[in-house]
């Protein structure tokens, strides 16, 4: 058992795939080198996996359940936790479809008046962040221009595009919150503070906590769910009329209306 030279090599390799690296340290197994001194040192190994031969899977049972994650006690509870998410993500995707419909459909039916100097703003916005996110990514403009197949006329064009989609959206969000007399109490934009907090994934220090709880914060805080709480509303007041799945009940009184939203 080769193994036994370096204990827990085997782990540490285990689960790298091609061409991935790693590095870590082992414990040197006693009495496998002709040196003891050597024995119980510790050694730097520096690996890369130069190609995979065989793939060896783990058996689909009760053991494999309780090495995922945090454990499950079988695999039968796995099999359900992953329907559970597969069936969540499901609803929050048809939960996003129908806002993004039941807005538009505001959008499509307000008029809804942009000064030109609001939307160079956004689309300055945009361009800034768009130029960060290659900056992180280390590429060029003209790269990411490139491997996009468009020019810098066109992406101009498209973040023009977006930049008056999003703000004619907020602004028709904006009203209806006014028409509706949504409010945001305090105690909601506390509970929305608390939940980002938990969500973080890590501790968050006193001083994070005191800039998200800044008032220029809780207003970003309060303002967003004042939207969502906008978008509730309208979901209640729009009607949709869901895709038909079968072509043999499809006839021209139905035709022309898949997918469509009301308000």
């Amino acid at each position: 058992n080769e193994d036994s030279r370096f204990p827990g090599l085997f782990e540490q390799l285990t689960g790298l795939k091609d061409e991935e690296a790693k590095e870590f340290e082992l414990e040197l197994g006693e009495g496998r080198f002709g040196a003891e001194e050597l024995s119980g040192s510790q050694a730097k190994f520096d690996v890369k996996v130069t190609g995979v031969k065989k793939k060896v899977l783990p058996d689909l049972d009760d053991q494999f359940a309780s090495s995922v994650g945090e454990g499950y006690d079988s695999l039968e509870a796995l099999r359900d936790e992953i329907e559970s998410g597969l069936k969540r993500v499901a609803e929050e995707v048809e939960d996003r479809r129908r806002r993004g419909k039941a807005v538009e459909a505001l959008v499509e039916g307000a008029a809804v008046p942009l000064a030109p100097m609001l939307a160079e703003h956004r689309i300055g916005h945009l361009r800034e962040e768009r130029d960060q996110s290659l900056e992180r990514m280390g590429m060029t403009l003209d790269n990411f221009l490139a491997i996009q197949g468009t020019t810098a006329e066109e992406m101009d064009e498209q973040l023009s595009d977006r930049a008056t989609s999003e703000l004619r959206s907020a602004f028709a969000i904006e009203k209806l919150a006014e028409a509706e007399e949504v409010e945001v109490a305090e105690t909601e934009i506390d509970q929305r503070l608390e939940s980002m907090i938990a969500t973080a994934g890590r501790k968050v220090s006193n001083r994070e906590r005191r800039q998200l709880n800044s008032a220029e914060s809780r207003e970003n805080i309060s303002r967003g769910i004042r939207n969502e709480k906008a978008v509730d509303r309208l979901l209640e007041l729009a009607t949709f009329e869901p895709a038909d799945d079968d072509p043999a009940e499809d006839n021209d009184e139905t035709e022309g209306t898949e997918g469509q939203t009301n308000v």
